[in-house]
């Protein structure tokens, strides 16, 4: 598939959400975390955290679709100006990158809902982050590679 924007699309789609199942289970099921990426989402969206099943979808909904488009910054940058053979300690950079990001984003804008207190939060966030840095350049590659009509 050569199209980079589609590709980015389908790995930030495919990588966001698999992203999403541990952490999850890590938020709601064995409360190792207080906040899930969803949250982020929620605040950004609704100005608070999301509540009820709604807020709640529509939070997952807004933060699949930043992952759509974290993919297709990703496949841009990495199809042209970052050529590398080691695509895999790309996609773990790019993953820390943008946890790095948006903590700072989240610490410069005093954004004190999302500001964790413990130690947990930012160690499993940035753990998901990088795989979900891997399994995104783990999927463009596929798909780059992918011959035609296979």
């Amino acid at each position: 598939m050569n199209d980079p924007f589609l590709r980015g699309l389908i790995a930030g789609l495919i990588a966001g959400t698999v992203k999403d199942i541990p952490d999850s289970i890590l938020h709601s099921l064995f409360h190792l975390k207080e906040l899930s990426f969803w949250d982020y989402a929620g605040v950004l969206a609704f100005n608070r955290m999301p509540t009820g099943f709604v807020e709640i979808t529509m939070a997952v909904s807004f933060e699949v679709v930043f992952s759509m488009g974290v993919g297709v910054l990703f496949t841009i940058l990495a199809d042209k100006p970052i050529k590398t053979k080691h695509y895999l300690l790309l996609g773990l950079s790019f993953g820390g990158a943008i946890w790095l990001f948006i903590t700072a984003v989240i610490k410069v804008f005093r954004l004190t809902q999302l500001q964790t207190k413990n130690l947990s939060d930012p160690l499993i966030t940035f753990m998901l982050s990088v795989a979900y840095g891997l399994l995104l350049t783990v999927i463009d590659h596929r798909l780059k590679n992918r011959k035609s009509g296979s």
